[in-house]
């Protein structure tokens, strides 16, 4: 048993032997999009990540005013948190393949997938000088206001 162990762990070095993987890379291998050509690659970092004009605070701003939010079910059972939604941020600025990662309940996560569709155009990702199609997740905060 102790020489079937030893060989396993000699074993998995060999089996990533010649393969690089960092943030900057594809997450995937290129493949021909009809749309897109073959510039369809989708990082998981980027040289130049992408940023929202304005900032994180302006994102935020950004949601509160847009978000239909709360209905009178979800203030009667106090719901409230934060839902965290995947999307491929293309290289137009626009989310696209938006899907939540991390949900609260169905009427917000619906919600919060909403807001990513609508949000204002990002400015995009940069990678050795060519704008990128980046992976990005998104908090998006539901707070109940405060009643006096």
């Amino acid at each position: 048993m102790k020489r079937i162990l030893i060989l396993f762990a000699l074993c998995i070095p060999a089996l990533g032997w010649g393969q690089t993987v960092t943030g900057t890379e594809p997450a995937e291998e290129p493949v021909m999009h009809p749309e897109l050509g073959e510039n369809w690659d989708v990082y998981t970092r980027a040289e130049y990540a992408p940023t929202f004009p304005g900032g994180a605070m302006a994102l935020q701003a950004w949601f509160t005013a847009h978000t239909t939010y709360p209905t009178p079910q979800q203030r009667a059972d106090s719901l409230q948190g934060t839902v965290v939604v995947a999307c491929v941020l293309e290289p137009s600025g626009k989310a696209s393949q938006i899907q939540t990662r991390i949900g609260l309940e169905p009427a917000l996560d619906q919600e919060a997938e909403r807001l990513v569709a609508e949000m204002p155009r990002w400015n995009p990702a940069l990678h050795h000088g060519d704008t990128v199609r980046v992976q990005l997740e998104v908090p998006v905060k539901f707070r109940l206001p405060k009643e006096d």
